[in-house]
């Protein structure tokens, strides 16, 4: 009867052992569930882990030299009209058989260009600048044979720092060993500006430029550099 009773107080304890039993599996499947799992917002990615290559540094874009083929405007009704007579010998020429050099009074005036009407001429010396005008002839044009251009020649010539050039007309300053063809303008009192040797032709045109000093009828390079060319007018 004992025996009995002793097994009946057991029970508790044996539910309570399977009761902590299976708390215990439900437990440790929930560590191992949510220990491999991945956190709340993490996404997997199984894909390879790709190399960052920085980006290239952007090239400059190279601004090719503008060549202007000048045309005399076809508008020239309220262009300012003077009188005067022109001859041969143009900067502009041989390159331009329609250029002449043309005389106003006592000034001269070069590039002036033929137009449509015989009687007159078109002048624009500094297109930077542009003050154009008409010439009205006192006599007729003088005839130009024709002769083959130079691609690598131009009558004005602005450079990429906004200097800007021309032909010499008269006497070019005598190097030893240097050619020189134009002149440019300068704003500095005593300093002079030329383009040595013959214009470099490309997509980018370039060229010498150099600065003057004279000695007596000596004239000497004081620096030079080369200097790209933003337009050419020819």
């Amino acid at each position: 009867m004992e025996e009995q009773t002793e097994k009946k107080n057991n029970w508790p304890n044996i539910i309570l052992a399977i009761i902590a039993t299976v708390v215990i599996i439900v437990l440790g499947y929930f560590y191992y569930y949510y220990s491999i799992k991945e956190p709340p917002g993490v996404v997997q990615n199984d894909l390879p882990i790709q190399e960052v290559i920085p980006p290239k540094e952007e090239v400059p874009e190279v601004q090719p030299t503008n060549v202007v083929k000048f045309i005399v405007p076809d508008d020239l009704v309220d262009v300012t009209v003077k009188s005067g007579e022109c001859s041969l010998a143009s900067v502009a020429q041989p390159y331009r058989q329609d250029a002449f050099k043309c005389k106003v009074a006592n000034v001269l005036y070069d590039p002036c260009f033929a137009t449509e009407n015989k009687e007159e001429v078109f002048c624009d010396i500094n297109p930077l600048n542009s003050d154009p005008f008409l010439i009205k002839l006192t006599k007729p044009l003088p005839v130009i044979k024709a002769k083959e251009a130079n691609e690598n020649w131009a009558w004005f010539i602005e450079l990429r720092d906004g200097t800007y050039c021309g032909p010499y007309t008269g006497t070019k300053p005598s190097l030893k060993d240097k050619v020189i063809h134009y002149g440019c303008k300068s704003d500095t009192k005593g300093e002079y500006i030329a383009l040595i040797g013959e214009l470099v032709k490309g997509e980018v045109w370039t060229t010498e430029k150099a600065f003057l000093v004279k000695d007596g009828l000596n004239w000497s390079i004081k620096s030079s550099e080369v200097m790209e060319i933003q337009t050419v007018w020819q």
